[in-house]
């Protein structure tokens, strides 16, 4: 869909979609991953973004984004090891599967519930450790008027590193 027109009966419909979900986070998403798919510009037809490092990486995250997979999905797949793996590979996800760079404190959160993970009880926390040790920063803008953060170089290695030495094992 390229014209204005159908932008906004995408937008519309997608709202329309979503007006029954109660849970504000939630709601969130969902319109956000409804409103892509009816533009048919989900992350699967995305080009793989520039910053991934080496030919390998783009092609695992290549490989992740063509399965469309859901964040609960995703992390599955990554079977994170801690609350800060875990939410490295949210940033990681938000990044690469959703194409949007800053994720808040309300994301986070409802990430690790739509995975059925529990919650860290304290994600202010998670997040500090995980700007300490260079997986995550600041993002350079707010996002509905919320701070958000980004994953770093540093952080995307740490979750591509995870999920190509869990590919291997698979492989074995």
């Amino acid at each position: 869909m390229n014209d204005e027109r159908s932008v906004h009966d995408a937008f519309l419909e997608a709202r329309d979609a979503v007006a029954k979900i109660e849970d504000e986070d939630y709601r969130k998403i969902a319109f956000q991953v409804v409103f892509a798919r009816l533009l048919d510009a989900s992350p699967a037809t995305a080009p793989a973004p520039a910053n991934t490092g080496s030919r390998v990486a783009r092609d695992l995250t290549a490989g992740l984004v063509a399965q469309k997979l859901s964040v609960g999905e995703f992390l599955a797949h990554f079977n994170p090891g801690s609350y800060l793996e875990s939410t490295a590979a949210i940033a990681y996800y938000f990044l690469h599967n959703l194409q949007q760079e800053g994720v808040t404190r309300q994301e986070f959160l409802a990430s690790f519930r739509t995975a059925r993970l529990t919650p860290p009880k304290n994600i202010s926390d998670v997040i500090a450790q995980c700007i300490r040790k260079g997986l995550l920063m600041d993002a350079s803008e707010r996002r509905n008027g919320q701070k958000a953060w980004a994953i770093t170089q540093t952080g995307e290695r740490l979750v591509e590193n995870r999920l190509r030495s869990l590919d291997k094992e698979s492989d074995a």
